[in-house]
């Protein structure tokens, strides 16, 4: 196992962050040709060699980031909440881009909402913008199933995941009280008449 300092964290971070800022420049959407990789999913599980035959740089760089979001770097104190703060704002302006795009940054979210300290979430800049987003990308979701079959398919995969963090993120703030902070994060993103 290796083990990242903290200084080796922040240039991952940085390094990262500025693949993902690279999104405005033709390159991002570029595909990046891999001759193969292994991929291995978790603890003990066999490596597995798959070909591609090409990933987008954002493909690369979102499981980066959920990587450097475990809970490990979180109890190390490593990450901060204007970091994560700062992420999801770039998710939240990056909440159109295609599929994959989607189903990397709604993991990413999750382990955000799972992860961080609780006094990260109540802080109201943070708890609020994650709430914003998770509404976002419901939204988002339910919106594309108006489109194409693919499409339609592909949101179905998405409704999960995004309930799963809805209901941890609502747990994690019960105490502050959950039902109102969704409200209020609610009425934020849209102004009622």
């Amino acid at each position: 196992m290796v083990e990242l300092e903290l200084e080796d964290y922040q240039f991952l971070w940085g390094f990262s962050q500025l693949v993902l800022f690279q999104r405005k420049h033709p390159a991002l959407t570029r595909r990046i040709i891999l001759s193969s990789a292994e991929v291995r999913y978790s603890g003990d599980s066999p490596t597995e060699e798959t070909n591609t035959a090409a990933l987008k740089q954002y493909e690369i760089v979102l499981p980066v980031f959920q990587f450097l979001l475990t809970e490990r770097f979180f109890t190390e104190e490593y990450i901060t909440m204007d970091i994560c703060r700062e992420l999801l704002q770039v998710f939240f302006y990056s909440i159109y881009m295609d599929n994959s795009w989607n189903t990397l940054s709604i993991s990413v979210l999750s382990q955000i909402v799972q992860n961080c300290p609780a006094d990260f979430l109540e802080a109201e800049a943070l708890g609020y913008l994650a709430m914003e987003l998770l509404l976002a990308y419901i939204f988002s979701v339910f919106q594309r199933t108006d489109e194409a079959l693919s499409d339609h398919l592909h949101c179905e995969e998405l409704i999960s995941p995004l309930f799963i963090v809805a209901k941890t993120l609502v747990k994690r703030c019960e105490p502050k009280g959950g039902c109102t902070f969704i409200c209020r994060s609610n009425s934020s993103l849209w102004s009622w008449p």
